[in-house]
């Protein structure tokens, strides 16, 4: 009668250890299968033969995106992209506030930087790209986020001096904990999706040159 009695505090015991391990993981698996995120940016510096500037925005392009087969189960909602700086800032990216299919989005927003040029460093390390349901005019229940990092092996510069000088980028998905911590001062996924707005200022907030 002791043993069995003993055994069954070390199951309890066990289980309370387990619940309490895993006991942030409800957020987690509300994620949907194969979720991935990830943003492209490129733009050219234009310069004609009497050295003057033509007008160019540069394009960011950003993708979120998970597995569902069920058309019937796909929802309509909300995206938005943050980016985490060298620097340690925290600032927006893009937001779209209604999408009509959230599982296969994608978007893009043209930027106008000052010089109409960017250099690699000027541009976030990390991104986080979220996207929530949308039901109607009720506040959202889920928000979902993945991330990626900036891929340095794949950033490209063309220097065809003096015509023009461009410049191609892409972020790449990471796992989640080597990246979350960036963005750990706010909750800017669901203050975004509830609120339509963002404490994060916009990166590069000028529509022209």
């Amino acid at each position: 009668m002791y043993i069995l009695n003993l055994q069954r505090r070390i199951l309890v015991w066990a289980l309370l250890v387990v619940l309490t391990w895993f006991g942030v993981a409800p957020a987690q698996a509300l994620q949907p299968k194969e979720l991935t995120g990830f943003i492209q940016l490129s733009g050219t510096k234009y310069i004609d033969k009497k050295n003057v500037l033509r007008v160019s925005p540069y394009s960011l392009t950003f993708v979120f995106s998970y597995l569902e087969f069920d058309v019937e189960l796909i929802p309509a909602g909300g995206i938005a992209v943050f980016g985490a700086f060298d620097s340690g800032e925290v600032k927006l990216l893009a937001h779209v506030d209604y999408a009509p299919n959230i599982a296969e989005a994608s978007y893009y927003r043209e930027l106008f930087p000052p010089g109409q040029w960017l250099e690699p460093s000027d541009t976030p390390r990390f991104v986080m790209v979220c996207g929530w349901p949308k039901e109607g005019g009720a506040p959202p229940t889920e928000v979902f986020h993945t991330y990626a990092e900036r891929d340095e092996g794949r950033t490209k510069i063309t220097d065809e001096s003096p015509s023009y000088v461009g410049l191609w980028m892409t972020w790449r998905p990471i796992s989640s904990k080597r990246a979350q911590d960036k963005f750990k001062g706010q909750d800017y996924c669901r203050e975004i999706a509830t609120t339509s707005n963002s404490s994060a200022a916009l990166w590069l907030p000028h529509t022209a040159y």
